[in-house]
């Protein structure tokens, strides 16, 4: 059964889809490391990238349907003690980053492709575009798009640790069932 938001505070679906974009992203980003230490000689490279681009592309879908589901939802309240022009900068960053993930899952998958890889989702299926990419261009989307990535996930990191630090909420606003 779906917990929806409420005005008082975030539902439970709202804290597990959160959490599942995070160890989705995560999981992601090890796997591009990894992938990116790998030998080009090396016959496991295109099995690491098909892991890779497949958490990738799960990642992607995960963003979308947390971002639905913030869209069909009232927004909570603002925490005790927060000042609401706070929250709302708060809430700026955090859509921020959910859409800087989104850029960096598109602008991967679209050098992977523009590259001449296929995409083995899991072994279940093959993933193939029937448009032909520009390799440069690709790449250029997929390097700014990381950076971008980055810079707002800094910066949603100092406002989470300032957050914590402030108004004393941290991660119980951000655990199901423990919401502040």
């Amino acid at each position: 059964m779906l917990d929806f938001d409420t005005k008082k505070t975030y539902g439970i679906t709202s804290a597990i889809l959160a959490w599942l974009v995070f160890f989705s992203m995560a999981t992601s980003l090890v796997l591009a490391l990894l992938w990116m230490q790998t030998s080009s000689a090396d016959p496991e490279r295109l099995s690491q990238f098909n892991s890779q681009a497949s958490a990738t592309l799960i990642t992607g879908l995960l963003v979308l349907l947390r971002l639905i589901w913030w869209l069909v939802n009232p927004t909570p309240d603002a925490p005790r003690k927060m000042p609401t022009g706070a929250y709302r900068l708060s809430r700026i960053v955090q859509l921020s980053l959910y859409l800087s993930v989104l850029a960096a899952c598109v602008g991967s998958l679209c050098y992977g492709f523009a590259t001449g890889h296929s995409i083995n989702l899991f072994g279940l299926f093959l993933l193939q575009i029937p448009i032909d990419l520009n390799a440069a261009l690709a790449e250029t989307i997929h390097h700014y798009s990381l950076l971008c990535f980055a810079a707002v996930l800094a910066l949603y990191c100092l406002v989470f640790l300032y957050h914590g630090r402030r108004y004393k909420m941290g991660l119980r606003r951000m655990l199901p069932g423990l919401h502040l």
